[in-house]
């Protein structure tokens, strides 16, 4: 993750030319689609933050193109190391942007833990499900002036066999820095809460 962060100054600055290459991978991704050649690869990118483990643990139930259901439950136990595939960290990389003005947000956004579900030979029309439920850690004790949060987000794309990624779900985020008034408040809601950020179903389209 780290070697991502350190570019997001040059993004900024080059906030046009990303713009021109973001349309210029437009015209590449319709020209996948036209093509249209054989089956694609279809990867759900589940993206969690340690330090919300204090906070949250996140139950996440997928179901497959292949109609399979698993339920994966996740805490701070979860040492997981998996790494962004390069079209998802700069999704995310320009999902985060807005919030690193935060103090200490940008090592907040480093210390996330990804989860990979890769499905293969995936036909078109085929269709996926995810649900993120969060429920509270009741030891948590909040700081007065605050402690940050990233809720569970998901992000889904497909590949195609020229290796061209499509995005079907981009990253969404729920972040936030409730002090500790507004934590006893407030917070109780995300207690066997469906997170809408990696909540969803999505029809593979190709």
């Amino acid at each position: 993750m780290k070697r991502f962060f350190w570019m997001i100054a040059a993004i900024l600055f080059c906030g046009f030319g990303t713009t021109m290459l973001t349309a210029c991978g437009d015209d590449d991704d319709d020209n996948g689609k036209d093509e249209g050649k054989g089956n694609v690869e279809v990867r759900v990118a589940l993206v969690t933050q340690r330090d919300t483990y204090r906070m949250f643990t996140f139950d996440f139930t997928l179901t497959g193109p292949d109609g399979k259901t698993n339920t994966y439950k996740f805490d701070s136990t979860d040492n997981n190391d998996d790494k962004f595939y390069e079209a998802e960290a700069n999704n995310f990389q320009l999902a985060c942007m807005p919030y690193l003005f935060y103090p200490g947000a940008t090592s907040f956004f480093e210390n996330v833990v990804m989860h990979h579900y890769v499905f293969k030979n995936v036909p078109s029309g085929a269709t996926l499900d995810y649900k993120t439920v969060s429920h509270l850690v009741r030891s948590f004790q909040p700081e007065e002036k605050g402690n940050k949060y990233l809720m569970a987000t998901v992000m889904v794309s497909y590949v195609t066999a020229d290796g061209q990624v499509h995005p079907l779900k981009p990253f969404d985020f729920n972040f936030g820095i409730p002090d500790k008034s507004m934590w006893e408040k407030n917070m109780e809601k995300y207690d066997n809460y469906t997170v809408p950020q990696s909540t969803n179903s999505v029809t593979v389209v190709y």
